[in-house]
């Protein structure tokens, strides 16, 4: 059994997270600021909530991403993106008028595209150094980080843009992306697999969806996400309609996610000792099965406070989820496609989680969150007996067996 400390003295991998750190506070200190800003500018909700959609654009050009990502150095990558991110963000300096949102806007698709980049080249680069063993422990150190950066970070800019106006916050992010890319540009490229790709330029492209559709314990992993993505954005849809229900303000609303949140922090590095005991894919249908029952059991709480210490619990268990799926992910595929099976099912993902929360938030104008959170439970329990059957199926002694060690004790050394 490994250990977080082990991990962080491993060659490299403290001034790969310290790296990674600061870009990631970067990546999430105007995310919340730049809607702010739209919204203090125009006076307009709408035009404030279009923000968003104009950050989340980019993730249909993930695939691209990490096409680029697994045929250039990722060092080389990860500093070029820090520094796009840096420039992105500089015209915003200037902005001060009604008529200048179209610049945020810009700035945003912008900001939104280097995330991608740095996403993908710092998730190949993590694996490129870290050892097998430490896996599942460096998936649940991430998590725990960028868990803490979503809930800190926005936090914090809005914070920063109340006192300071809009360069407060996009001071904060360059100087954070400045320095991302100078611990980056110091960072030693690690020796990789490189074989020469003979194929197409479509080949290559798909060359993700392609491993991800061979390896059927990935292709059983990233099904069950994606449904339990579908089922998630219902509840973001339908978090207004708890406030409602216990006659709360919607500002409330950032209290369940908070609290969700702090769940998730706290849950992570336990998710990757679970990890390493039973392995992933067990992992994955053990942390649905619970989180399924603990959605149910929320919707029948009597109060607030008892809704929230539900939400609290369900946070706890969902990185099991997760740090499974990504710790399955980087353990069977290849150095030389990482960038691109991390990006291939990215549109989805994306297009799912926005379908999702739109269809909750029309959801809540005719039903209660009482009668919203079943349907999740449903779509949790579903993708926990999918992965159970599948398990089942690839271990029938008539079946064909694939390369599966996803769901042994222990990983291999």
């Amino acid at each position: 059994m490994t250990s977080t400390r082990e991990l962080l003295r491993a060659p490299l991998y403290g001034r790969w997270l310290a790296g990674r750190a600061v870009s990631w506070f970067g990546d999430t200190v105007m995310i919340l600021a730049l809607s702010i800003w739209v919204k203090s500018l125009t006076g307009s909700s709408s035009q404030a909530g279009v923000t968003l959609a104009f950050f989340m654009a980019p993730q249909l050009l993930a695939p691209l991403a990490g096409q680029l990502v697994d045929h250039i150095p990722r060092r080389v990558v990860l500093v070029a993106g820090n520094l796009l991110s840096a420039v992105t963000l500089v015209p915003l300096w200037w902005v001060h008028r009604p008529d200048q949102a179209w610049v945020i806007w810009a700035a945003a698709v912008g900001y939104g595209l280097s995330g991608v980049l740095l996403s993908s080249a710092s998730m190949a680069l993590q694996r490129s150094i870290t050892p097998d063993e430490f896996l599942a422990r460096a998936q649940g150190l991430q998590q725990t980080v960028g868990t803490s950066f979503q809930l800190l970070a926005p936090l914090v800019g809005a914070a920063l843009f109340a006192t300071h106006g809009g360069r407060g916050p996009t001071a904060v992010a360059i100087t954070c992306f400045l320095a991302g890319a100078v611990l980056f540009a110091s960072f030693p490229e690690p020796a990789e697999d490189d074989p020469s790709e003979q194929v197409g330029l479509w080949r290559q492209m798909t060359a993700g969806l392609e491993h991800i559709w061979r390896h059927k314990p990935l292709l059983d992993a990233m099904t069950a996400m994606l449904l339990v993505n579908c089922v998630a954005g219902l509840l973001e849809g339908a978090m207004y309609s708890v406030t409602d229900t216990f006659g709360r303000s919607a500002a409330w609303a950032g209290t369940i996610a908070s609290a969700q949140g702090a769940g998730m922090v706290a849950g992570s590095l336990a998710a990757s000792r679970v990890v390493e005991r039973i392995g992933e894919i067990h992992s994955m249908t053990v942390g649905l099965s619970i989180s399924a029952v603990l959605v149910l059991l929320a919707a029948a709480t009597p109060t607030l406070w008892t809704y929230l210490a539900v939400v609290v619990a369900i946070g706890a268990f969902l990185p099991m989820v997760f740090v499974a799926a990504g710790t399955l992910q980087q353990r069977v595929t290849p150095n030389h496609l990482m960038g691109r099976v991390g990006t291939a099912m990215a549109p989805l993902f994306s297009l799912s989680s926005v379908g999702a929360m739109s269809v909750g938030a029309m959801l809540v104008a005719t039903v209660s969150f009482r009668q919203i959170h079943p349907l999740v439970t449903v779509g949790m329990a579903g993708s926990a007996v999918w992965l159970r059957l599948a398990t089942r199926r690839r271990s029938h002694p008539g079946a064909p067996q694939p390369q599966d060690q996803s769901s042994r004790t222990t990983f291999a050394g």
